[in-house]
């Protein structure tokens, strides 16, 4: 008998596509960059610090990994605030697994 089940709740629970991308497009704005959503989505799922890595590589940016992901968490708190999404039926299966 299950008695408990786990969630992942980036990219799981909550569609997290357009946050991880809008906070990164930020944070390259701020070395005259202009992030592109295309380029970025091939990255989704693999992590934030290999998605910041190859992103920077693409892009030209010669900065330490942990600057960029610092500065990406501060712009990923705003923008999260109240504005991630459920992904449709998520409600309903937590409702029913309760």
């Amino acid at each position: 008998m299950i008695k408990a089940v786990i969630f992942d709740m980036d990219g799981t629970v909550f569609d997290t596509n357009k946050e991880i991308y809008e906070s990164a497009k930020k944070t390259f704005k701020e070395y005259n960059k202009n992030l592109k959503y295309k380029d970025t989505k091939k990255y989704f799922g693999r992590g934030t610090v290999i998605y910041l890595k190859e992103l920077a590589k693409d892009y030209k940016i010669n900065e330490d990994v942990k600057i960029l992901l610092n500065k990406r968490k501060k712009y990923s708190k705003e923008l999260s605030k109240n504005k991630l999404k459920i992904f449709p039926g998520i409600k309903q299966l937590l409702k029913e697994l309760k």
